[in-house]
């Protein structure tokens, strides 16, 4: 399952209730890093982007420097540091997995739902005609 690492932004911004801006921001506060690492470790393990990819998001949502490939590998390794040793995070990165999961499958389903439409109306047509038809 490939996500669009904006969705994840979506999720753990509101998940954490931060501005998306500030999440990406050189803050080093650890109630914004906490955040972002866990933010980096979705993308690297939800996405198809490089390392270096993600590190570029911050430049161009925000014109922020660029995280480089070792910032986004040590977040990735301080999440699944985390995982080992702390139930209470590991509850939370669940709830929040969860969240991330759920967004792609909501995204999946809205592609769907136009096209169950379209065949609605195509069937609705096609019994129509075929009404009309048998009527003749």
């Amino acid at each position: 399952m490939i996500l669009d690492i904006h969705d994840i932004l979506n999720v753990v911004c509101i998940y954490y209730g931060l501005p998306k801006e500030k999440l990406l921001s050189v803050s080093r506060r650890n109630e914004i890093v906490l955040p972002r690492q866990v933010f980096y470790h979705f993308s690297r393990k939800y996405t198809a982007l490089s390392l270096e990819n993600i590190g570029e998001l911050r430049k161009d949502l925000y014109g922020f420097k660029e995280h480089d490939h070792a910032t986004i590998l040590h977040a990735d390794n301080k999440i699944k540091g985390f995982l080992d040793v702390d139930n209470v995070f590991i509850s939370q990165y669940m709830e929040l997995e969860t969240s991330i999961i759920d967004t792609y499958y909501n995204n999946q389903f809205t592609k769907i739902i136009p096209l169950k439409v379209d065949l609605l109306e195509i069937c609705k047509r096609n019994s129509q005609s075929l009404k009309n038809y048998i009527a003749a």
